[in-house]
């Protein structure tokens, strides 16, 4: 296989895990929006969903073309030298983490969103500068954290296999 072969096997990786968390994050925004539709306003609720959720793509292949970044590089070197195990390698940590982290936040929002009615605001500073232990007792009491943690794990256990069906082999050969 020469190096331009390659490298475009590789980038059809990168480009399958890209679309696979820019359809993680749609998912997310589709379920919150879902989960919250009884806070929308009726009138215009359409138009609206539509433009939370492109708006929200927009941010996502953002995030995602960040996250790709050093996968991407190393399918670049794949095409120099014979790095091809290495690169997937790379791919599949990558993934893995921004699986987990991606989990880990969108879990998060549902319950900050649930009890503040905003995804990040301000707020969220109070875990910072008010008195932890007593911030962290509140969490542990009030947030359900046992059951949002196997919902986190068994979320990130199931994406994290898709991802790597999907990045094993490229789209054509």
């Amino acid at each position: 296989m020469n190096g331009w072969d390659r490298f475009i096997a590789q980038w059809q990786k990168d480009l399958k895990l890209w679309l696979f968390f820019m359809a993680f994050f749609l998912l997310f925004r589709f379920a919150f929006v879902v989960c919250f539709r009884h806070q929308i306003d009726a009138s215009g609720a359409y138009r609206d969903i539509a433009a939370a959720l492109l708006n929200g793509l927009r941010f996502d292949s953002v995030v995602t073309t960040y996250l790709l970044a050093i996968p991407f590089l190393f399918s670049i070197i794949s095409g120099f030298a014979g790095t091809m195990g290495l690169a997937d390698k790379i791919r599949k940590i990558f993934g893995t983490v921004g699986v987990v982290l991606s989990t880990m936040v969108c879990v998060a929002t549902f319950s900050y969103f649930k009890e503040f009615g905003d995804q990040f605001d301000h707020f969220i500073f109070g875990l910072i500068y008010d008195d932890l232990r007593a911030t962290l007792t509140t969490i542990w009491k009030e947030y359900h954290v046992i059951p949002n943690a196997i919902g986190m794990a068994a979320i990130a256990f199931t994406a994290v296999n898709i991802m790597r069906r999907l990045i094993r082999k490229p789209f054509l050969p």
